[in-house]
């Protein structure tokens, strides 16, 4: 199990790091240190999140704030999965050496 965990919460922590570029922008905005849209300009949280960050060939929308502020919160769950699951597995760790030491107990009194 713990070989099979820790592929997961590794590639966890993948996804994680490969979407905090895009959560760092949500956080500029919140701070108003993003120079496409700002929160203090007031213009409604709706028409930032459709603010395009992003333009390929031909003036196609690639990426939208709304799309930062989506990575921002996959990385605040996938944060709270990967805690999740380490202390379940800490949990674990303590039962099982729990278990051991009462196996262990029980042979020596036989």
């Amino acid at each position: 199990m713990p070989q099979k965990t820790d592929v997961t919460l590794g590639l966890l922590k993948e996804i994680r790091t490969a979407l905090a570029p895009l959560a760092n922008i949500a956080d500029a905005y919140d701070n108003d240190a993003l120079d496409e849209a700002r929160r203090s300009w007031n213009r409604g949280r709706e028409q930032d999140l459709a603010t395009i960050l992003y333009q390929g060939r031909g003036g196609e929308a690639l990426i939208f704030l709304r799309d930062a502020v989506e990575a921002r919160h996959m990385c605040i769950k996938v944060d709270a999965i990967v805690t999740a699951t380490e202390n379940f597995i800490q949990e674990l760790l303590v039962m099982q050496e729990q278990l051991d030491k009462k196996v262990s107990d029980d042979d020596s009194n036989r």
